[in-house]
């Protein structure tokens, strides 16, 4: 049997712009093409993306507001402590960090997600609110929160907070917190809260 020689061959380039010596007749391809493309006969595949994230982490129509959803989980420790970063302290509990000198916080909304364990908080007085400032001087931006509906329930609970519709003063480089009476743990509650805050960042200019 004759041996089996494999030859390699090179496929033909798609377009062989050695052909094309006329720079004007290339132009008009070119043009063609964009014409089908801007006129509608040249359909373009439908795009479908799934899980994008911005370089910036969020959406802006206007190079000075940026739109940002996060998600900021606290913990039981957090829930019931009165120490600075936790919701019984007059600061609060932070869910967005101040952005730096030069910009504001405008808070949208909040969808805040309890996730319950073992055995409900205890105390607090229906106060939990959200705020956004800097220390000693933030500003109240949401309606108080029934204990019974978050953090005092005896069950898995789901809220959504607006912005209430008011006069609001706002500081340069606050915070977006939330603060309330202290709760009180009985010994085994176990529950975090996940807050899932929506806010714009103004760039102030001032």
């Amino acid at each position: 049997m004759a041996a089996l020689v494999a030859y390699a061959q090179t496929p033909a380039p798609l377009v062989v712009l050695a052909e094309y010596h006329d720079f004007n007749r290339i132009f008009e391809m070119a043009d063609k093409n964009f014409s089908d493309i801007t006129d509608g006969t040249y359909a373009i595949p439908a795009l479908n993306v799934t899980g994008v994230t911005s370089a910036n982490g969020g959406v802006s129509s206007t190079p000075t507001v940026l739109e940002i959803t996060t998600i900021t989980t606290l913990t039981a420790e957090e829930i019931v402590g009165t120490s600075a970063g936790d919701v019984g302290h007059a600061d609060g509990a932070i869910l967005v960090a101040a952005p730096g000198t030069g910009f504001a916080l405008e808070f949208v909304s909040g969808f805040l997600i309890y996730d319950h364990a073992t055995a409900a908080y205890t105390g607090g007085a229906d106060d939990a609110v959200i705020q956004v400032g800097v220390t000693g001087t933030q500003v109240t931006v949401t309606g108080a929160i029934t204990g019974a509906n978050l953090l005092e329930a005896s069950g898995d609970k789901m809220l959504r907070l607006g912005s209430i519709a008011t006069e609001l003063v706002h500081a340069d480089n606050g915070v977006i917190s939330l603060t309330g009476t202290a709760l009180t743990q009985p010994g085994t509650a176990a529950g975090v809260l996940r807050a899932h805050i929506t806010y714009r960042r103004h760039t102030t200019g001032l």
